[in-house]
């Protein structure tokens, strides 16, 4: 049985892929604007609408998917806490203080739950450790109420690339015009 969270792999490998053709259509940008080269920055100006188009495509996709990545990032933690459990592996305990200190929560009955105890955040205050939240809880928390966030940031990146562009044209019509030697 596959419990691969293939989802938010997905996402992940997106973005992998994203930075890498941002290394690269920043070397185009360098590159052509030092040169001033309409070649360099011709293919600068497609890269930038190919990034903008797969952001707004990847905003949608997120958008649509995001119960299901909510979903399956839950399971995800509840079969590493599962598999920690049974194995006591230093891996999967690694992988449980990751997600518990960033989440700031324990567990998957909360911070009272001795099975995985060592891997919760540790808090001076009681209450504080009575009221830590569950982890699947946690995690459909994070996604619920940042979403905004990450749509406001979404926008900003789109604002900066089309203002990329606006500059790119701006650039390429201050170049003299260089014909082919005759």
């Amino acid at each position: 049985m596959d419990t691969h969270p293939t989802t938010f792999y997905t996402g992940v490998y997106i973005l992998i892929g994203a930075g890498a053709l941002m290394m690269v259509v920043g070397f185009l940008g360098c590159c052509g604007a030092i040169q001033e080269s309409p070649c360099m920055l011709g293919l600068f100006f497609a890269f930038l609408l190919l990034i903008f188009a797969i952001e707004i495509a990847a905003g949608i996709w997120g958008f649509s998917n995001k119960d299901k990545v909510v979903t399956e990032v839950e399971e995800f933690y509840k079969e590493t806490y599962k598999n920690y459990i049974s194995t006591k592996q230093p891996a999967l305990k690694e992988t449980l203080k990751a997600f518990q200190h960033g989440l700031k929560c324990c567990g998957i009955i909360g911070a009272l739950d001795p099975l995985v105890k060592e891997t919760c955040p540790e808090t001076d205050d009681i209450i504080a450790t009575v009221t830590m939240p569950t982890c699947p809880a946690a995690i459909n928390d994070v996604f619920n109420s940042k979403l905004h966030i990450i749509g406001g940031v979404g926008i900003c990146i789109a604002v900066i690339m089309v203002l990329y562009d606006s500059l790119y044209l701006l650039q390429l019509g201050s170049f003299p015009y260089k014909s082919f030697p005759q």
